[in-house]
């Protein structure tokens, strides 16, 4: 990788993480008002933006390694954009519980009571779930429809799986008001990478199959 394209891969992955995280809190403020589904509706403006702006997601990218199956396009195009898309997004996080006002009665609140529930139980398959539904939600964005992101998003969302980098915002906006287990919130997080990257892999592999038989 060069010094240009390390840099355009950084910057595009930062700035979808910020995307996510800007999702993540709008949906949190539904929750805190009582309307769940508007706030899986809202948080699908984090995918579509990245997707229209040409940003670098891990969870848009993990399931096209089954058709650049090289280290390169692993290290480079996954596992060093999911570095960059934490960072964004563990950024914006922080950066939203210092600066939002009403943070520390809704937002930070819900965000510990999330990551508190989710590393109380460890469960691989809501991972997967939100894997297969973030490559459909890509692959038919570029395929059939921009509006893929509002329909797959909204379900994953909705439904609580869990995706690898919008669980990073909770525990940090949620240390903003008590104790987050952060060695069990970190093996949280890598058990949700790895589930995704399942999840994707999965139905790209499956979609592959069937095409090469037709």
């Amino acid at each position: 990788m060069t010094k240009i394209e390390f840099i355009d891969n950084a910057t595009k992955s930062i700035l979808s993480g910020f995307m996510i995280g800007f999702g993540a809190i709008v949906n949190l403020i539904c929750i805190s008002k009582g309307n769940p589904l508007m706030g899986a509706i809202f948080f699908s403006m984090g995918l579509f933006a990245v997707c229209s702006f040409g940003l670098n997601l891990y969870t848009g990218k993990i399931g096209y390694l089954a058709e650049n199956l090289t280290w390169k396009f692993l290290l480079n195009d996954c596992l060093f954009v999911f570095l960059f898309n934490a960072i964004g997004i563990g950024f914006f996080a922080w950066i939203s519980g210092i600066c939002y006002e009403d943070l520390n009665s809704t937002i930070c609140t819900i965000s510990h009571e999330l990551i508190s529930q989710k590393i109380e139980y460890f469960k691989f398959f809501p991972s997967i779930l939100c894997g297969a539904l973030m490559y459909m939600a890509v692959y038919f964005y570029k395929t059939r429809t921009i509006f893929a992101p509002f329909i797959f998003v909204s379900v994953f969302v909705y439904c609580g799986f869990d995706h690898s980098v919008a669980n990073i915002f909770y525990p940090i906006a949620g240390a903003f008001v008590g104790d987050v287990d952060w060695v069990m919130s970190s093996l949280f997080i890598m058990y949700n990478i790895l589930g995704n990257a399942v999840g994707a892999l999965v139905i790209s592999l499956s979609q592959r199959f069937l095409f090469k038989k037709q």
